[in-house]
């Protein structure tokens, strides 16, 4: 057997063991995502909507009405106006 044919025998060997190092490591996640949610934990995801009450009564500084504040108007390229 040449050098390169071992060469090349030791990295198949090595990404093998490679994926099976990671495949276990996902199963020991996969138990500890499994026992957290029994315990009523949530583990990663992303937040989903405005955690966050708001004021009713306070106007929001960019378009003046009532009940929002301006984070509804992240993505508009609107600067905030002065509202009495």
């Amino acid at each position: 057997m040449s050098k390169a044919d071992e060469y090349l025998k030791q990295i198949d060997t090595l990404d093998k063991l490679k994926q099976a190092a990671i495949d276990e490591l996902k199963g020991i996640i996969a138990e500890a995502e499994e026992k957290l949610a029994k315990l009523g934990v949530g583990v990663g995801g992303k937040r989903t909507g405005i955690k966050r009450p708001r004021d009713p009564n306070k106007k929001c500084p960019i378009c003046g009405e009532l009940g929002h504040d301006g984070r509804f108007h992240r993505s508009d390229k609107v600067k905030k106006k002065k509202v009495s």
